[in-house]
């Protein structure tokens, strides 16, 4: 009967023409129109039932849709902000992020389901095909399926909130107290164990079962016994400072342990020292939004502060000081006017990269538009980008910017460095060889000229004589020969030169796990490299040098804009000049003292170091970095004899002074090692890690006051130096009285 009284409102010419099948499909389309709506009414009512402030983004992440799940021509017009579009972007939850292709929608709360499941229907009101709509009601019935099994824990997380509102005997925080000095004294997040004295934040606590007298509890740090009292009913949990736990736990090996603490509120104790209160570890990032540095805490995020309602006393919007609003303004202007400036300068040796085969000039072409039009926010933040600080922005910008500046030159010492190796290279990039000893298949995808490990005990080198003076490949390997040789997969193997020989041609089809712009070539049967790899390793491009040429003119650009920014001198150019004074190391400093948290402060101080190894010699440059090369494979006095060969070709060069002092430390000379650094601090007096250097030396001499001052000196350039850890063990050492022992290891 509802289906006739449906077709009576039909014009009578459709009534007419209507067909057994076509009387099918209409019955079909009602049940799922009927269907449809019943499911849009049930998630509604999902969404009705959470209450608004429930912080669902951590529960739910950001939805992404693209056709056939969402019509594809309402999509289109959408996207387009086309007049003949039914539905507005607006309709949907703040940041989503409409293409043509794709919908990428942020989920915070209940508010943004129901946004999402209103914007959703309406964008597939439009008549589809019986598929499409069987497909997008299957779509809708997982949907609910998953919210039904989220509701479990929501009122998980309810209870939870509401046994938290009692903080009887729970004598400290979760995090951000508002701005009254003494509830920050008394109440702050970040605590240090009164006997084993690492620090950490606080992230959240629960009640336990009283204790008696005589009861004895185990810390889960270092399952250390202590007799614990009745007042000890409340349990905290703690993210650990990375620094502090590495200093105090190296000799145990337990540092690596040390990332969340259980602990009893008897073996806490604010830290007083606001300069200490940054907590450098990767966890942090999941319990708090940021680390207020007007209070000196750390402010929860959404999630944590609504489990612990009555331990956040008002969040304040994040705001900068003038100074570090100028800074980040100035930052990210002069990142995107240098990226526009090298763009121009590539230009002006092709106009046209991809359509010449200048692949690698395209790739660079691809990152400088995106630098210069800003486009620095990864995927994964643009949904949330208008609710970044332009602190967290210019961080992204300059992150761009130094990865570009790395990327360039390290093609170019890499290319030269392959290019003067005297040894002789026997096998190619993307050659396939054979193992003598073990029989696999694979590809040469690198080669060193001498090994980068100890390989003086490795298995299949006893019959080599002196093994660490013939060139070493990475190889990948065929997995069937792995299996057979060594019982397992393998996804690379490191290859003396002379276990190596090329593989017969019969038996060069092999199967081996290559990133995709490695090509097999039939004709020759090998694999070609990308271009960036053949580059690198002194591979003719077959474009008459443009490549090297434009890549050292970006190098040389860059140079000059840094050493300009860093030294305060003119540069060669009025448009470089403005460059520099933009991306000048007044504005990176003020960044880094007001950043935000410990990723933002690690871009901003190691775009400083970048800025710090600049020179207008490229081959002081390079020597510079052959050294550092050095330095990380241990070979201690080849890096110092070549840090000391720069030195003495320029006295002022402030990072090779600061390296040199480095590899004194490391060798034990530490007279050396605090003159070399004192030289560093002369060329340059914001050079953080010097100071740290110095403060290490003193230390080591036992010198705990002068230790002090040096990194006080050092945090108040760089507030989330992970020297910390050593500044918290002197002024501990300082407060006992302990006699100045050698009781842990240094290094810088």
């Amino acid at each position: 009967m509802y289906r006739l009284s449906r077709y009576k409102s039909l014009p009578r010419r459709c009534c007419g023409q209507l067909t057994p099948l076509t009387r099918q499909f209409a019955s079909e389309s009602e049940n799922k129109s009927r269907i449809t709506l019943a499911l849009y009414r049930q998630l509604l009512q999902w969404s009705n039932s959470v209450d608004d402030d429930v912080p669902l983004s951590f529960f739910v992440p950001p939805v992404h849709m693209s056709p056939p799940q969402v019509d594809s021509k309402s999509l289109q017009l959408m996207a387009r902000n086309d007049k003949a579009s039914k539905v507005d972007v607006s309709i949907f939850p703040e940041g989503t992020i409409v293409e043509e292709s794709e919908l990428a929608i942020p989920i915070r709360n209940s508010v943004d389901v129901k946004k999402f499941f209103r914007g959703i229907f309406r964008l597939n009101s439009a008549p589809s095909n019986p598929d499409k709509q069987k497909q997008r009601i299957s779509l809708a019935f997982e949907g609910l399926k998953s919210l039904n099994e989220l509701t479990q824990a929501l009122d998980d997380l309810r209870k939870s909130r509401e046994r938290n509102r009692n903080r009887e005997n729970v004598e400290y925080r979760v995090g951000h107290v508002g701005s009254d000095p003494i509830a920050i004294d008394l109440c702050c997040a970040v605590v240090q164990h009164r006997v084993e004295n690492w620090r950490g934040v606080i992230v959240g606590w629960e009640r336990t079962e009283e204790s008696t007298d005589n009861e004895e509890k185990v810390s889960s740090l270092t399952k250390k016994k202590y007799h614990l009292g009745p007042a000890d009913s409340v349990k905290y949990m703690v993210v650990v400072d990375g620094n502090d736990a590495h200093l105090y736990y190296s000799k145990r090996r337990e540092s690596n342990l040390l990332s969340i603490a259980e602990v009893f509120q008897s073996d806490l104790e604010i830290v007083k020292d606001e300069s200490l209160r940054r907590i450098r570890s990767s966890h942090v990032s999941d319990y708090f939004q940021r680390f207020d540095d007007k209070t000196n805490t750390f402010v929860p995020n959404e999630m944590l502060a609504y489990e612990f309602p009555e331990d956040v006393n008002g969040i304040d919007d994040f705001q900068l000081s003038p100074q570090a609003e100028e800074a980040s303004r100035q930052i990210i202007s002069g990142v995107q006017e240098t990226g526009n400036y090298l763009r121009s300068v590539l230009l002006g040796y092709t106009s046209a990269p991809e359509s010449r085969g200048l692949k690698l000039l395209g790739l660079f072409f691809d990152k400088l538009t995106m630098l210069s039009e800003g486009d620095v926010v990864p995927v994964k933040e643009k949904l949330f980008a208008s609710q970044m600080s332009s602190n967290k922005l210019a961080s992204l910008h300059l992150q761009q910017l130094l990865n570009l500046t790395v990327n360039v030159m390290e093609l170019l010492w890499q290319k030269q460095r392959q290019l003067e190796n005297s040894k002789e290279i026997k096998f190619g990039l993307g050659d396939i060889v054979r193992h003598k000893v073990y029989g696999f298949r694979g590809v040469v995808v690198a080669w060193d000229p001498e090994p980068t490990f100890d390989v003086s005990r490795w298995d299949g080198l006893q019959h080599i004589k002196n093994p660490h003076e013939f060139p070493f490949y990475h190889i990948i390997p065929d997995q069937d020969d792995c299996i057979d040789a060594f019982g397992a997969e393998r996804p690379s193997r490191y290859v003396c030169q002379e276990n190596l020989e090329s593989c017969p041609e019969e038996q060069r089809r092999i199967d081996v796990d290559l990133e995709p712009e490695w090509e097999f070539n039939r004709a020759d049967k090998a694999y070609t490299p990308p271009d960036d790899v053949k580059f690198k390793y002194g591979d003719d491009l077959e474009d008459d040098g443009i490549t090297e040429l434009c890549l050292k003119e970006i190098r040389d650009i860059l140079a000059e804009i840094f050493v300009s920014s860093r030294d305060g001198v003119s540069a060669s150019k009025p448009e470089l000049d403005a460059l520099s004074k933009q991306l000048a190391l007044s504005n990176l400093l003020e960044l880094l003292k007001s950043a935000q948290d410990m990723e933002v402060a690690t871009v901003l101080s190691e775009s400083l170091k970048e800025i710090w190894k600049a020179h207008l010699n490229e081959q002081l440059r390079w020597n510079l970095d052959t050294a550092v090369a050095d330095l990380l494979a241990g070979k201690l006095a080849e890096a110092l004899k070549g840090f000391t060969e720069v030195v003495d070709d320029d006295p002022s060069y402030a990072e090779a002074w600061n390296k040199a002092a480095t590899c004194e430390f490391m060798m034990g000379n530490m007279d050396a090692s605090l003159a070399a650094s004192k030289k560093t601090i002369e060329y340059l007096p914001t050079h953080f890690q010097a100071l740290n250097g110095m403060g290490l030396v003193y230390y080591e001499k036992k010198d705990i006051s002068s230790a002090i001052s040096s990194f006080r000196q050092s945090m108040e350039l760089d507030p989330w130096s992970p020297v910390s850890a050593r500044l918290s063990t002197c002024l501990k050492k300082v407060k006992s009285n302990e006699p100045d022992g050698d009781d842990n290891e240094a290094s810088p």
